[in-house]
This record gives C-alpha cells, sequence and structure tokens, in this order.
C-alpha cells in the first residue's frame, strides 16, 4: 500500500492535487480517500453527493487502503 494517497501514480497525484475543477477524489477529514458516485437530492438548496472509499487506485490499480481501516476510521 502506499504511504500517501496520489504517491502510487501521477495522475491520481494530480486529480488529487489540481486545483483546476471540483474534484471527485479526495481524502476525507477522517484520512480516508473517497469517490463521489453520485448526487442525491436534499431538501436544502445543494444536492448531496454520494461518497465511497476507494480501496486500490483507479489509475494505476494499486491498493491504497484497507477495508479495515477504512471501517475503523469512520
Amino acid at each position: 500500500m502506499s504511504e500517501e494517497f496520489g504517491s502510487c501514480c501521477a495522475t491520481l497525484k494530480e486529480v488529487i492535487t489540481s486545483k483546476e475543477f471540483s474534484t471527485l477524489i479526495e481524502e476525507g477529514e477522517d484520512g480516508v480517500l473517497y469517490m463521489s458516485v453520485g448526487v442525491v437530492d436534499s431538501d436544502n438548496e445543494e444536492d448531496g453527493m454520494v461518497d465511497y472509499p476507494v480501496f486500490y487506485c483507479p489509475f494505476c490499480g494499486t491498493q491504497l487502503q484497507e477495508q479495515d481501516d477504512e471501517k475503523a476510521a469512520s
């Protein structure tokens, strides 16, 4: 597993660090890497995002985190 999210490949590093657009892959406050997979209607003015933990890099396939680590963080 990589020590830091984005250290496995240049593509993930670019996606995580880019300031040019709102990324769909980001590290949560709990230290878990999440990917936005959908939008949910809410009663608020803004729609809510549905996030899912990313266990393997979607670009190079490197394992990034264990499922047990994600459960412990949440």
